[in-house]
């Protein structure tokens, strides 16, 4: 069961590699869905959408429990430099979409002392997020409950794959990236698994609204892929 606020993301900006931190992939769900909203309403000739928010319904969205302003100011303000590499999967896309140089942020926020802050999208990237034809969907009030930015990339790409009704096989490289490991942490299978992968599956297994099931694929000795799987969870009050 979903909550009122949802943000259904074209699997080409969900299968994505990035540095972000757990707070910022939280951060740019929140403002896309803002953003998302006033577009439905927009019809400017604008490449872009000017959106304004309180740092304080941000913290809120995000589950931001800190006083700390203005490391929540360096999180929002850092999205604006990040380099993203999208679609890992090579998904289709829509075609006037370039994502060579597509930013998070269309530019840098800029704060207030009001505790207000404006933001704007590249319409391109709102593009992706209103009626995708293959997305996943991101329910705001579960994404702000994953701790390690691991699980939460997780949630992510799994949520593109609930009920497929079929395994998904992805090479170890670029699993790695769709988590958002850097390439010179946990090199060896032993390190990833025990640091990134168990603490990340166990995580989304207990959050979310669906179940992770990720079997390893061997070469020999090696581990060079894994088959994924996602499954609703059954309301167990509803079947008794």
């Amino acid at each position: 069961m979903f909550s009122e606020k949802c943000l259904r993301k074209h699997v080409s900006i969900i299968h994505a590699y990035s540095m972000m931190s757990a707070l910022q992939r939280k951060i740019v769900n929140v403002l896309l869905y803002e953003a998302a909203e006033k577009n439905k309403n927009d019809d400017s000739s604008s490449v872009s959408i000017e959106c304004s928010l309180s740092l304080s319904k941000v913290a809120r969205e995000a589950r931001f429990n800190s006083k700390n302003t203005q490391y929540l100011k360096e999180a929002i303000d850092g999205l604006a430099s990040l380099k993203i590499e999208w679609n890992l999967l090579k998904d289709r896309a829509p075609t006037d979409v370039s994502f060579l140089n597509l930013r998070v942020l269309h530019g840098s926020p800029t704060f207030y002392q009001e505790g207000v802050f404006k933001f704007s999208f590249h319409k391109l990237m709102l593009e992706l997020v209103e009626n995708p034809a293959i997305y996943g969907t991101i329910d705001l009030d579960l994404q702000s409950r994953f701790e390690s930015k691991y699980s939460h990339s997780l949630y992510e790409n799994s949520s593109r794959f609930v009920n497929l009704q079929k395994e998904k096989t992805i090479h170890v490289d670029i699993f790695r990236k769709m988590l958002g490991v850097d390439g010179d942490k946990y090199k060896s299978m032993r390190e990833f698994s025990r640091n990134v992968l168990k603490p990340a599956i166990e995580e989304v297994n207990d959050r979310a609204d669906f179940l992770v099931n990720i079997e390893n694929i061997k070469q020999g000795k090696s581990i060079v892929g894994f088959n994924f799987s996602e499954n609703e969870k059954i309301d167990t009050a509803k079947t008794k």
